[in-house]
Parts: C-alpha cells; structure tokens; sequence
C-alpha cells in the first residue's frame, strides 16, 4: 500500500510538518559529534524559540529535528482551532514569529545583522495516525552522518 502524503481533506489534517531552512550564510544548526547530531548554540536558541512560539499560538509542537542546515517540526492541532483555512493561516503566524523571533536572539547573541532563515518554508499535511506516526519516527530516529533523512513511504531523500 503506497503512504501518499498531502492528498487528504484539509480538515481532516491532524498536523503539519514544517520545513524551514537556514540561509546559506548561516552557522549550522547542529553538528555531528560522537556520531550523534548536537545542537549548536544557534540550534539551541531555534529550538528554544519554535516551542516557545507555538505556546503562545495554542498548539503543541511534537516531534522535532533541529538539522545542520534546517529546522523540522510537527504542529498538533486541536479539535478547538477550527477550520482549515483558519489553521493554516495560524501555521504561517507561527512560523513568521519564529523566524522573527530566533533571528533577533541570534543576532543579538552575534552582535551582528546576520540572515539566519531563507525564504519561505514548507508546509505538509498529516493526515492520518499511520502518518503522525511514520513523521515521529523519522524525525526522531538517531542521527548519524550522512544525517539527510529519507522518507519511509517514498524511499527517496527529501530534499
């Protein structure tokens, strides 16, 4: 049975798994050391800033990937958020104020303008539980160089 991704109802959608990527000028967001990714100091700052972003939007953020060069994270919603064009347009909130926010720590941590993020991110549906589930034990599976991860349904890098 092949595990489609992002081909549902939007209002049946449990979460979305959120891709934003760091500019090409940025540090890494984590490093490979003892074969284990660490965080990096601007790591720590973007995971301590996307949970604290998604508090103050009522959600609950679950699993999440803190990449060399990107940060990976799985939005829960809640039966109470409503429908989906009002969650999705909640979706981009949250990720502007990330960006927004991580950067200014980080630049103030640097002393320095320094772009963090590129453009845009990417949004994708998780539809089901078999899904939530496959997306958990992606992001969440030990990570050794090389770290980029492959989508179980497709067995294709996700790049």
């Amino acid at each position: 049975m092949s595990h489609p991704r992002g081909s549902g109802d939007a209002k049946h959608v449990l979460a979305h798994l959120v891709t934003v990527a760091t500019s090409e000028h940025a540090q890494p967001l984590s490093v490979v050391q003892d074969r284990k990714l660490r965080l990096t100091s601007w790591g720590e700052i973007v995971a301590e800033c996307w949970f604290a972003c998604a508090n103050r939007c009522a959600v609950a953020c679950d699993a999440l990937l803190v990449a060399p060069w990107e940060l990976r994270g799985v939005v829960l919603w809640d039966d109470r958020v409503g429908r989906a064009r009002s969650r999705v347009s909640g979706l981009v909130a949250i990720v502007q104020q990330f960006k927004v926010r991580s950067t200014r720590r980080i630049q103030r941590r640097e002393d320095a303008a320094v772009v963090v993020w590129r453009p845009g991110y990417t949004l994708v549906p998780v539809e089901d539980l078999l899904d939530l589930a496959l997306t958990r034990e992606e992001l969440l599976r030990p990570r050794v160089e090389p770290w980029w991860p492959v989508w179980p349904s497709s067995g294709r890098a996700n790049t």
